[in-house]
């Protein structure tokens, strides 16, 4: 099984949550995948069937309004569902068949910091995602998110 508590960002947080031996709810392992920084949505993916298989199904409770009751009542329906809208928006942001315009955001904890993390914006709009990614500076410190947004002929985003 799967050791959800890797998930955690904070070393502190995980190590404390280890030490007392802290099982998170289906709820909970899928949470800790969804925020974790380090990994890619294929890997969230596969550790969100991981939860469906091994941990007990457990309600939602959101109050998301206009959540439907069976994604609030069952998390491993919610967890398949979201899946399958990530799968079909990866999809279609990676289609080329139109011409697109492409727009970076990244989250940097610069050098020499701990914990002051700063967002940026790339204004530029680029003609690939690959012109967009080369624009992003790597030597100011790390990068810990990079989001890009593809605006299509119609000025709809993908993201």
């Amino acid at each position: 099984m799967i050791d959800f508590l890797k998930f955690v960002n904070s070393d502190t947080v995980r190590n404390h949550l280890r030490q007392i031996r802290y099982q998170p709810t289906a709820l909970e392992a899928a949470w800790l995948a969804w925020q974790c920084e380090t990994i890619s949505l294929e890997e969230k993916c596969a550790s969100w069937l991981e939860i469906i298989e091994t941990l007990p199904d457990c309600p939602t409770y959101s109050r998301t309004m206009g959540l439907k009751a069976k994604y609030r009542d069952n998390t491993h329906t919610f967890l398949r569902a979201y899946i399958a809208q990530q799968k079909e928006l990866t999809t279609a942001f990676y289609q080329t068949d139109e011409s697109a315009v492409y727009h970076t955001e990244y989250q940097i904890l610069p050098k020499g910091e701990r914990f002051c993390r700063e967002y940026r914006t790339i204004e530029e709009g680029f003609p690939t995602l690959e012109s967009a990614l080369k624009t992003i500076p790597k030597i100011e410190g790390d990068i810990i998110r990079i989001t890009i947004y593809k605006k299509n002929s119609k000025g709809d985003f993908l993201r």
